[in-house]
């Protein structure tokens, strides 16, 4: 194929006769994961939020506080960094960095991540490779003005409120909103 494409230049592309494909093209198969994806990040956007992009590459130190420690990580065998040498098994940790980067510079923070984790399966080369969403919503609900002095911070009913009106905006049916008792979050308040 090298020697192919030589002779062409050096007779000149402009002398070889253009051709059409003889068949049509396939019909174009939709992906339902990636528009509802994409629906979901235009809603979030829409609703005020912020998209951050955070590495895929981490140290199980950083997810540590986050979720029990597990020995289970996707290692890289050659790592780049010392800090990036494991595949994450959240987005939180990332979404949380970027609130304590932005929170140097502004009192709110609103943003949200889509991405995958990357979580390893017993017998299997591959690591299992499902999307997950976290949102942050940090500092106070509306900046202070001349008609009122301070706001209130966003508290726990904000989040769950902007779920309910996203799960809403997607038209799904029903769901299900309970106390869970993650150990690195507050009881009662998760």
């Amino acid at each position: 194929c090298d020697l192919i494409e030589e002779l062409a230049r050096v007779y000149g592309y402009d002398h070889l006769p253009s051709t059409l494909l003889a068949d049509p093209l396939p019909a174009q198969l939709g992906n339902r994961e990636l528009v509802v994806e994409e629906r979901v990040r235009d809603l979030l956007v829409s609703y005020g939020l912020q998209e951050f992009i955070s590495y895929s590459l981490t140290a199980p130190e950083r997810e540590a506080p986050l979720a029990p420690p597990a020995n289970d990580y996707v290692q890289l065998v050659n790592p780049v960094s010392s800090e990036r040498h494991a595949l994450r098994h959240t987005v939180l940790a990332g979404v949380l960095e970027c609130a304590v980067a932005n929170l140097r510079h502004l009192s709110t923070v609103k943003g949200f991540e889509i991405g995958p984790v990357f979580l390893p399966r017993t017998g299997e080369q591959l690591p299992d490779e499902p999307n997950r969403l976290a949102i942050v919503l940090t500092g106070p609900r509306d900046d202070a003005n001349w008609n009122a002095p301070a706001g209130s911070d966003f508290d726990f009913y904000d989040l769950k409120g902007l779920i309910e009106r996203l799960v809403g905006d997607l038209h799904v049916p029903k769901i299900s909103i309970r106390p869970a008792s993650p150990a690195h979050l507050h009881p009662g308040k998760a």
